[in-house]
């Protein structure tokens, strides 16, 4: 009797379906998908093709299989990792119990290669059970491997569960994954009933140079730099007069990185005011914020009356304003969080008490439909000094972030962000 494998057709018949589109999650997608979203990688056991197309303008570099990633060199940036496979190619595919079995046979292998990326990178799960069979014995292989202590506590830190929830309330908290043996490993739990929320948590400094051209420059560079073999061919340096003062030996001269030294005045002065509102929110300045504090912020503050400058400060703890600098400048020196609850109007001061906000969880306050976004921003203020909790601060500075674009210019947001800025940095009496 033949035997006829059902394997390929039920493959290709399954790559034909794979490509879905969901419009209602197109919100969703274009956070994860925003410039300021960092991402260095994505490890998925998805077929289809919608992270390629969704990175497609970062222009990721994928690793097709487990076998495709075992025998290649991945830089760790601008890469997507399928480790069960892709549509395109449906001898990929982990399907069929006999897939599974020999996935299974090389997952040592897999958690070898993936354990230098578990140790670099914060690795969020986001769509997988924490009882997902693949997934424990992945990182159960990874943590056989761990005789380091520090290793396996560096490993904790780094390992992130998302639970979608429908409904239910935003909280964070510590578990475990335990394995046969009495090995276990830390990790922590985020319960959400909106991915957008995790992905504004990722946004941070945006690349100045696209992901791709940053993984090209460590395919192609990085063995170089850091080998003995290109002696007085290839030099890297900060400083124009080292490389005027060298010799016709060096064939390739290359510099990276940001020098943090000898800022120009000029380049000083270009950084404005939604710039120094953003590093409050994001911590996306590209200068010494010390030099910012003597050179930048005085003259800012002639125009502006909110100025989150506590993380300028300390910068330079040390720093005093000159006598004859603005007194805004001067006057936020001596400003804490009640100082700026003060600045809001009386009514809303009194408006919140009435009403009782204070009983109220910070996200029903956010998603509370009966105030504007600038009557909201003053009640937030207020509860915030009185609630200022590490998740109540968590979920103000994704509050911060969606409404960055659309409300920078705003007194009322502009007010709530000096309040953030003065709790999230201990400035809690006047000197």
């Amino acid at each position: 009797m033949k035997i006829i494998s059902l394997k390929k057709p039920l493959q290709i018949g399954l790559c034909n379906k794979a490509d879905i589109h969901k419009k209602e999650l197109l919100d969703e997608l274009n956070i994860l998908t925003s410039k300021k979203t960092i991402i260095d990688g994505i490890i998925t056991t998805n077929w289809d093709l919608l992270l390629e197309h969704l990175f497609e303008e970062e222009n990721y570099k994928v690793y097709v299989g487990q076998g495709n990633l075992l025998f290649s060199n991945p830089q760790k940036i601008a890469e997507i990792y399928k480790i069960h496979g892709c549509c395109t190619d449906p001898k990929s595919l982990v399907l069929t119990k006999n897939d599974y079995e020999d996935f299974h046979k090389k997952n040592r292998y897999l958690a070898a290669k993936l354990l230098s990326i578990f140790l670099e990178h914060p690795i969020i799960f986001i769509g997988y059970s924490m009882n997902d069979e693949n997934i424990r014995s992945i990182l159960c292989s990874i943590s056989e491997m761990m005789s380091n202590d520090e290793h396996r506590a560096k490993l904790a830190n780094n390992l992130i569960f998302i639970s979608w929830e429908k409904g239910g309330e935003d909280s964070i908290s510590k578990t475990h994954f335990s394995f046969v043996d009495n090995i276990s490993i830390p990790i922590t739990e985020i319960r959400t009933d909106n991915f957008s929320k995790v992905y504004l948590a990722l946004q941070g400094n945006e690349r100045q140079i696209p992901a791709y051209i940053l993984r090209i420059f460590r395919e192609q560079f990085y063995e170089i730099v850091q080998g003995a073999a290109p002696d007085k061919k290839l030099y890297c340096a900060t400083n124009v007069e080292e490389i005027m003062q060298g010799t016709n030996k060096i064939e390739f001269v290359a510099g990276f990185g940001v020098a943090q030294q000898g800022y120009s005045e000029v380049g000083l002065k270009g950084v404005n005011f939604k710039m120094i509102l953003s590093d409050a929110i994001y911590g996306d300045i590209e200068f010494d914020r010390a030099q910012i504090l003597n050179n930048t912020l005085p003259d800012i503050c002639k125009s502006a009356v909110y100025v989150p400058i506590q993380r300028f400060i300390k910068a330079d703890p040390n720093y005093k304003p000159f006598k004859n600098a603005p007194e805004n400048f001067k006057n936020l020196f001596n400003f804490n969080e009640r100082t700026f609850i003060s600045k809001i109007a009386n009514g809303y001061r009194k408006s919140y008490r009435a009403k009782n906000l204070s009983s109220l969880s910070i996200l029903e306050l956010i998603k509370n439909t009966q105030f504007s976004d600038s009557i909201r921003a003053d009640y937030l203020g207020q509860y915030i000094v009185d609630n200022s909790s590490e998740e109540n601060l968590r979920i103000l500075l994704d509050y911060l972030k969606e409404k960055f674009e659309e409300s920078w210019n705003n007194s009322n947001y502009k007010r709530l962000v000096c309040i953030y800025d003065c709790l999230v940095n201990k400035k809690e009496t006047p000197h």
